[in-house]
């Protein structure tokens, strides 16, 4: 069987991303391995739960060897009903739900929620019960930004009705979780014994609940439209459970029932409807199934025995592309690192060690959907039209030539850099550090210096539409040959006391540190600020000033080393729009004109600098 490349599967779905036309479908697969905030318990992971589950049927004297979580839900209760417990006992007692909203969102969470945040997801469908998903996406906003208003977990039709039209609040999207299997939350808020039972009721477990919607029509009719009107990427849904799956099989055979004139067709992997599978090791039957029966929507025949060549799937087999792993390792599969430990971190469990069977975690996959849709979007800031590009314009004649060339030098189009046409030069910036990802910790730092960061808070485009594409210019402009001028992109680091900052050639011990930061955020003269490793080999720092121009102004920070002794370091603030032009414009100007241009002035900046004169490491002022 030959396989549709992955570059091209990949590439549907993030044009669907892009398009906003993509719903996750997020089963257990997802949240499996999040853990409380702080006894670290994973109670949501399956095997956990079936296990509690069977001791609580042995504390019953009786036993079962069933491995199936909705069959021994089932088997529990006709125990216990016969014993007059209520149903609150297998939902609260044994399985603890009610407790799965202390759990801490994984990577994958974060990765959809900040997805979310650029307005590309509008909602999700998942079958779990935790609030991951919303607590990642309520994480993102600062506090001040009323973040709890703008995502609503939807559980009922009573929620259905007040939140799912809704699609802004706040000035922010308005995020959408249908839960429809339950939620966790309702229990949590339930302000009673008989509420809290009536809500436990509605927590679909067992394997009668799970044949049928039951009450809940309105999610049966919700996944039809979305079925026929969206692309739903199923993500850690292996698709057991028989109501979904067989909703899909109905909607799929009305597709088969009415087949597209030949004309018509061009394939039913690339329709606005087509849907997506992503699975950890290798596809189930049921998934199997649920591609074959859309594989043959396009026709209404059989796709004999190449049926499944170009479907929208994703599994262990794929990981090399989804990580730098292949890149380190030659491409060869066999040479990937194996590890016993099945809860070791995604990037280094990918290939089993007994097997040899490759792996692709929901963190993995989600990360990499995440990276290459953000450098769609920052492409799309810096074409012609954008706000960004009419600030470029304002200040060089050739802001066209010059975000051009920032967009290749960005997502290089040549070999041997061809992978990154799809991930960026910088994919280590869009990767989480902790709960919020790299570059967005240089942004809070840009914007809010000297505040303590929002756990989870995250910098959108959607939002830094000047800030983030003026800190990749920054870059662009360091890393550009120069002739005659020898200042190179280096470390980027970021730190409460000076924000964010870049050492100059490449590396620390120059002496210079260049500055970036918001106007409000900017150096003030005679600021004093604890010492670091960073200012330790500073001698002059210039700060790049992004938003509203302002007047250039020389200054000097203090640094505290000591009780009694500070260094004064001196400073530079300028506007990032002083940089980039000449006193007199020419108007015939080139990118590389403007690159010499731009480190041109930062050397002004510095010529109080002179190394060959030895200079004082610390000079004692009086505080």
């Amino acid at each position: 069987m030959v396989q549709e490349a992955i570059e091209t599967r990949f590439q549907r779905l993030i044009d669907r991303v892009l398009d906003g036309g993509a719903v996750p479908f997020i089963g257990a697969g997802v949240s499996m391995n999040a853990i409380t905030a702080h006894d670290e318990r994973t109670i949501a992971k399956t095997e956990e739960m079936v296990n509690r589950l069977k001791n609580a049927i042995e504390d019953l004297n009786s036993c079962s060897t069933n491995d199936s979580l909705a069959q021994l839900s089932e088997e529990y209760l006709w125990k216990v009903y016969s014993k007059g417990n209520p149903y609150s006992s297998l939902v609260c007692g044994v399985l603890k739900i009610d407790s799965f909203t202390k759990l801490v969102p994984l990577p994958a969470h974060r990765y959809i929620a900040f997805l979310a945040r650029e307005g590309c997801i509008e909602e999700i469908i998942t079958s779990n019960y935790d609030i991951c998903l919303s607590k990642a996406y309520n994480e993102s906003f600062c506090v001040q930004d009323g973040a709890e208003d703008n995502v609503m977990e939807i559980t009922d039709l009573k929620t259905y009705r007040q939140y799912s039209g809704k699609r802004r609040h706040n000035n922010y999207q308005f995020l959408k979780v249908y839960h429809i299997n339950g939620c966790a939350k309702c229990l949590k808020d339930a302000s009673d014994d008989e509420e809290r039972e009536s809500y436990c009721e509605k927590i679909l477990l067992t394997e009668s609940q799970l044949q049928d919607w039951r009450q809940r029509h309105w999610s049966r009719e919700m996944l039809k439209d979305r079925l026929r009107t969206r692309s739903l990427v199923f993500s850690g849904f292996g698709s057991p459970e028989p109501q979904v799956r067989h909703t899909i099989i109905q909607v799929l055979e009305e597709f088969t029932s009415n087949p597209e004139e030949p004309s018509e067709a061009k394939g039913p992997w690339e329709h606005p409807n087509a849907l997506f599978i992503h699975a950890y090791e290798t596809l189930t039957f049921e998934q199997k199934q649920v591609l074959f029966k859309f594989g043959t929507t396009g026709s209404g025949r059989s796709l004999a025995g190449n049926w499944l060549g170009s479907a929208n799937y994703f599994t262990g087999e794929d990981v090399i592309f989804f990580t730098h792993i292949g890149d380190l390792y030659g491409g060869n599969a066999n040479a990937l690192p194996r590890v016993d430990d099945v809860e070791a971190t995604p990037i280094s469990a990918v290939v089993d060690a007994k097997d040899g069977s490759r792996r692709l975690p929901a963190d993995i996959f989600w990360q990499y959907v995440y990276i290459a849709v953000f450098w769609q979007l920052l492409m799309q800031h810096l074409e012609r039209g954008s706000s960004f590009w009419y600030f470029v314009d304002s200040l060089v004649p050739c802001a066209d030539a010059l975000l051009q060339e920032l967009r290749w030098w960005l997502l290089p189009k040549e070999p041997p850099d061809s992978k990154n046409a799809v991930f960026g030069r910088f994919p280590e910036l869009l990767t989480l550090d902790g709960d919020s990802t790299r570059l967005s910790h240089h942004v809070w730092q840009m914007r809010h210096r000297g505040q303590p960061m929002s756990t989870g808070w995250y910098a959108a485009l959607v939002d830094k539409c000047m800030l983030i594409p003026s800190f990749f210019l920054i870059a662009y402009l360091l890393d550009t040959n120069s002739d005659g001028i020898d200042l190179k992109w280096g470390e980027v680091v970021d730190q409460p006391q000076i924000g964010t900052a870049i050492y100059l050639n490449g590396k620390a011990g120059t002496g210079m540190l260049l500055c970036i930061a918001h106007h409000q955020c900017s150096f003030q003269d005679r600021e004093l600020v604890k010492s670091s490793a960073v200012l330790d080999q500073i001698n002059i720092a210039i700060q790049v000033i992004i938003g509203r121009t302002v007047k250039t102004e020389q200054g000097i920070i203090y640094v505290e080393e000591s009780e009694d002794t500070v260094r004064a370091i001196p400073y530079y603030s300028v506007p990032l729009a002083h940089l980039l032009r000449k006193n007199a414009i020419d108007w015939t100007c080139e990118p590389n004109e403007v690159v010499q241009t731009f480190k041109n002035n930062i050397v002004s900046c510095m010529s109080i600098v002179n190394e060959h004169r030895e200079r004082f490491s610390a000079v004692a002022v009086p505080l």
